[in-house]
């Protein structure tokens, strides 16, 4: 990925969500994405500026995404396990106000997925939906900053 960062970014932030799901999702879709160098169009939601600040972070010099998919690495490995063991199941869950929004076209984090996650270590649970891709702060931030305001002025 950090040697191939134009294909990188458009992957990442690819316009379309449907990326994702044709070429992050599937096994062997992003290895094919970079095999074949493809790459797409950006979307409107993000500046040239913050890409080249992005290409910039991830860039080899710095590291590239190991950092970054060091996390990944460690769910799809279970990890963490020997860890989580030792934590007490009433530590394991939160009765505090808990607002999760999902995107409606993230087919990563799909949104009936994380509820139900969520929902199991979240008593109070608040759920909204947003009709975009897997990165509803860039995509929909005025939405989002919208939904924050509205669940902090409930808070007690």
């Amino acid at each position: 990925m950090t040697t191939q960062i134009d294909n990188s970014t458009s992957i990442i932030y690819a316009a379309d969500p449907d990326t994702f799901r044709n070429h992050l999702c599937p096994i062997g879709g992003i290895q094919n994405f970079f095999e074949k160098k493809m790459t797409g169009p950006l979307p409107d939601w993000i500046s040239e500026p913050e890409i080249a600040i992005h290409k910039q972070i991830f860039s080899a010099d710095n590291g590239g995404y190991r950092g970054g998919l060091n996390w990944y690495r460690a769910q799809i490995g279970n990890l963490n396990a020997a860890d989580e063991k030792d934590v007490p199941p009433e530590r394991c869950h939160t009765d505090k106000p808990t607002l999760l929004v999902a995107c409606t076209r993230d087919y990563v984090a799909i949104p009936s997925i994380m509820e139900d996650n969520t929902k199991a270590f979240a008593k109070t649970l608040e759920v909204e939906s947003l009709d975009c891709g897997h990165w509803v702060q860039l995509e929909k931030a005025k939405e989002v900053n919208e939904i924050l305001k509205r669940f902090i002025e409930k808070l007690p």
